[in-house]
């Protein structure tokens, strides 16, 4: 399950950066299968880091898990295109992300949903039915 979406993308770079970032067939326009591919990474990577911790996908999806879903996605983007250096803010938000979830899968941070409700099948019950057949004072002197 995808943890952003291409608006995701869309909101944090500018249109122009987009198109140079995916546009391999020189089209002129943004190729979603690219940012797609970049958004499917960035959510794998973070169902590797929660998997065994937290049941997958990730149900609701919070604000800092988008977040970092965002960070690493722009990150792959940039990468595929990248020659030299890659902006500087751009590797320490992916590092961001990463420290954040790997956190996260040492139970050192939160995901940032409130705890859910214990299930019917988590709460007590009270069970009523004959008295024992053996107890403490009917296995004396044997």
């Amino acid at each position: 399950m995808p943890y952003c979406t291409q608006a995701d993308i869309q909101d944090q770079l500018p249109l122009n950066d987009l198109i140079a970032l995916t546009d391999d067939d020189g089209f002129g326009e943004v190729n979603s299968v690219v940012i797609e591919r970049a958004i499917s990474s960035a959510s794998a990577t973070i169902d590797s880091l929660c998997q065994g911790r937290f049941p997958l996908p990730l149900n609701p999806v919070t604000d800092k898990v988008r977040d970092s879903c965002v960070d690493l996605a722009i990150y792959n983007l940039l990468a595929r295109r990248a020659v030299d250096e890659l902006p500087k803010f751009r590797v320490e938000r992916k590092a961001d992300a990463l420290r954040y979830l790997e956190g996260v899968r040492d139970g050192k941070n939160l995901l940032g949903a409130a705890t859910p409700e214990p299930t019917a099948s988590c709460q007590a019950s009270i069970v009523s039915g004959q008295s024992r057949l053996f107890s403490r004072d009917s296995q004396q002197g044997l």
